[in-house]
């Protein structure tokens, strides 16, 4: 999916998910035309970046929670979920 998708279905704005993209937190690659484009498991891991932002998270934190939760987070039917013991 483009930006403008990923925006809309996660409510992060293209110009954070850019940010995110930047500081390694989110992935895109690009296609033939300079467009990124971002895999489904996008939107879940930018919700997920957001709310830790919100809640006062650092970059830092941010990044460990992304690497240790792997595909949950991407499986994850909303943000709590790979937060819960298993």
């Amino acid at each position: 999916m483009i930006i403008s998708e990923l925006s809309a279905r996660s409510g992060v704005s293209p110009r954070l998910l850019r940010y995110y993209e930047e500081q390694g937190l989110i992935n895109a690659t690009r296609a033939a035309n300079g467009y990124r484009h971002y895999e489904e498991s996008a939107v879940i891991n930018a919700r997920i970046v957001r709310v830790m932002f919100q809640m006062g998270f650092s970059q830092e934190n941010v990044r460990a929670v992304l690497a240790c939760a792997g595909d949950q987070a991407a499986e994850a039917d909303h943000v709590g979920d790979c937060c819960t013991d298993r």
